[in-house]
């Protein structure tokens, strides 16, 4: 005689509701369980079947997942250093190559296999770093140290070793970080490319207008249109990469991550120098109307990195506003403090409200959730 079933337990056959949040979904991907393009559908799936578009969170961002992260990279840092150092016996290529080897094996098993954060962010700087020590033993001839220096097309070269390696380790071991250190190669190369044979006319505007004056639209028009044209490329590259994961599940939402944090200085900075070059109401009017626009934006985006790049600048209006009011150094601290504090505390409700507010528009159903009716 078998006993009776409790009576609030489920039937054998019976199918009870399993809710898988994002947190699953990435580590499903990284199990090797399903790929990256079955998480995001599954993900959609599950948010048009709950009828509702549900916020996310929070903009998903890790350096380390524990202490043995941290143990480890410090591992590598030191492992690093001392291979470096060893390479000095085999000649001018030894730490460039000791440098790549090593961190290119090191990566195969910390990055591709364990997937551990912190190291691996370590190893791609090694890597991209030891890249362009190698490039620099190629190209850069003895004479050019104790003379005038490198040749614009010998440190383009070095700069583009340096962006070719953060690719094909990015193309190797899909580390989101290595698309920020392409970034950042790809815009050294630009700058030096810029500079061209006009050293002395970059002297000139140094000491006119300071190094800002580079970066100034009236100014310096190839440097500034240089820069923002860089950072509204990056700008369309993390957009894209943002558009293919709006539920931020896999390491998509990272690219894009990685790819805002570069723009956004590149496009804030060109703005706000060309704005401010001769401050008056009428500048000051036009930069606040171009942050709100940027806090928009970032809100649109659900991308608080947009907006670190203004934050000095935000600073900045705080004050002119406070200094104006005559309120002190305590009285502004004060309220900039509360802004930043009601902005990030506040970040969900307003997002909701702006996307509530914003009309129907090509792309905006593959933005990131937020809570309305589907």
């Amino acid at each position: 005689m078998t006993a009776d079933p409790a009576p609030d337990a489920p039937a054998p056959d019976a199918v009870t509701d399993v809710a898988l949040d994002a947190a699953d979904l990435r580590a499903a991907v990284g199990a090797g369980l399903i790929d990256e393009r079955q998480a995001v559908r599954l993900a959609a799936l599950g948010e048009s079947r709950r009828g509702l578009r549900a916020h996310v969170g929070d903009e998903p961002f890790e350096l380390f997942r524990g202490l043995n992260d941290v143990f480890v990279a410090a591992g590598v840092a030191i492992l690093g250093m001392g291979g470096w150092l060893m390479g000095l016996a085999f000649g001018q290529f030894g730490p460039g190559l000791m440098g790549v080897i090593g961190a290119w094996a090191l990566a195969e098993y910390l990055t591709r296999r364990r997937r551990m954060t912190l190291p691996s962010l370590l190893l791609a700087i090694g890597f991209t770093v030891s890249a362009g020590m190698v490039a620099t033993g190629l190209f850069v001839e003895a004479a050019d140290l104790a003379g005038p220096g490198p040749s614009i097309p010998t440190l383009a070269a070095v700069t583009g070793t340096a962006l070719a390696a953060a690719i094909v380790f990015f193309l190797r071991f899909r580390l989101p970080f290595a698309l920020f250190l392409a970034a950042l190669a790809a815009y050294a190369s630009l700058l030096i490319l810029l500079a061209g044979d006009g050293e002395a006319a970059v002297q000139a505007m140094i000491a006119g207008g300071g190094a800002a004056a580079l970066f100034d639209l009236g100014v310096s028009s190839a440097f500034a249109i240089g820069t923002l044209v860089f950072g509204i490329a990056c700008f369309a590259l993390a957009l894209s990469f943002d558009l293919r994961d709006p539920h931020r599940v896999t390491r998509l939402s990272a690219c894009g991550f990685w790819l805002h944090l570069a723009a956004g200085p590149a496009i804030v900075n060109t703005v706000a120098l060309s704005l401010l070059r001769e401050p008056t109401a009428l500048s000051g009017a036009l930069m606040a109307l171009f942050l709100a626009l940027l806090a928009a934006l970032a809100l649109a985006l659900d991308r608080r990195s947009l907006l670190l790049a203004a934050a000095a600048y935000l600073a900045s209006m705080v004050w002119s506003v406070v200094d104006a009011a005559g309120l002190g150094a305590a009285g502004g601290l004060m309220l900039l403090g509360a802004l930043i504090v009601g902005l990030g505390a506040g970040w969900i409700t307003l997002r909701n409200a702006l996307m509530r507010a914003l009309p129907r528009f090509p792309g905006k159903e593959r933005l990131p959730p937020w809570s309305a009716p589907a």
